[in-house]
């Protein structure tokens, strides 16, 4: 670079700090373009001039560029972010997301790809992304709470479709983030189906299965919830908090039903 340049890139600047973007811009356009120092210039002026599709196309172009090192274009990929960009810097973020995975600054890369996608209209790209990782078996139990956290924010739809083919098998956060999203839909009747699967399930934790019956009593079903007491008092003491939770829900006069079973407890006791 001659010192010509560089003197006319000094008075860029100048012309610049002195509120001269228009006539700045005029100058630069006779300028070289293919150094660092010019594209750093044309960034100051076009940010001066308020000119993001200028800006887009800048960053677009350091991203693609095919000397640039991994910083250079990680920094263009966020600049892009910042003048509107998302859809230009999706395909990066992306591979950038998927690369780190579980590396320190993973989760970094992962939130700036889930914006982007948001940004550029892609929820469903962004939710085939994360239920691939959440099914990979890679994940640490936070990772996974954190991919289940923005596909349930993010992809709405696309987390109701995943979450119902997994989250009964899978259980614990799976679970719950299942159930908070069909209460944020106010869809009863499938939380209650849900809870009502989950609390009979015999290979779920006891605890699991009295959290969800107590879900069910939330909702008014006491019926769901009685039947699932019945599965976890079954064998056990007359005195087990799950039996005196049973016989709190019969309540003072059991029916046939609750007074067959009791007998039935009973003679099994007594062998």
């Amino acid at each position: 670079r001659d010192d010509s340049t560089d003197t006319q890139l000094r008075l860029v600047s100048a012309l610049v700090l002195a509120g001269r973007a228009g006539e700045a811009k005029g100058l630069l356009d006779r300028l070289p373009r293919d150094t660092a120092a010019a594209r750093a210039a044309r960034v100051e002026v076009l940010t001066a001039l308020g000119d993001k599709a200028g800006l887009r196309a800048i960053y677009a172009a350091e991203l693609d560029r095919p000397d640039a090192s991994r910083a250079e274009r990680d920094q263009a990929a966020f600049d892009l972010l910042s003048v509107g960009g998302a859809a230009q810097a999706l395909d990066y973020l992306e591979m950038r997301a998927a690369e780190t995975g579980a590396a320190p600054d993973g989760e970094q890369w992962l939130f700036a790809f889930a914006d982007a996608a948001r940004d550029a209209g892609q929820a469903g790209r962004l939710a085939r992304f994360l239920e691939e990782q959440l099914l990979s078996g890679q994940l640490t139990a936070a990772q996974a709470e954190t991919r289940l956290a923005l596909l349930v924010d993010r992809a709405p739809a696309d987390a109701l479709r995943f979450l119902s083919q997994h989250a009964e098998r899978r259980g614990g956060a799976w679970a719950t983030a299942y159930q908070e999203l069909l209460r944020s839909r106010g869809d009863r009747s499938a939380l209650a189906a849900f809870l009502l699967e989950e609390g009979l399930d015999p290979r779920a934790p006891a605890e699991r299965r009295r959290e969800a019956a107590f879900g069910l009593l939330d909702l008014g079903d006491k019926a769901g919830a009685i039947r699932i007491f019945r599965t976890l008092a079954a064998g056990g003491s007359a005195d087990s908090g799950d039996a005196r939770q049973l016989a709190y829900l019969w309540g003072p006069r059991p029916g046939p039903a609750a007074l067959d079973w009791v007998e039935g407890q009973a003679l099994a006791a007594g062998g």
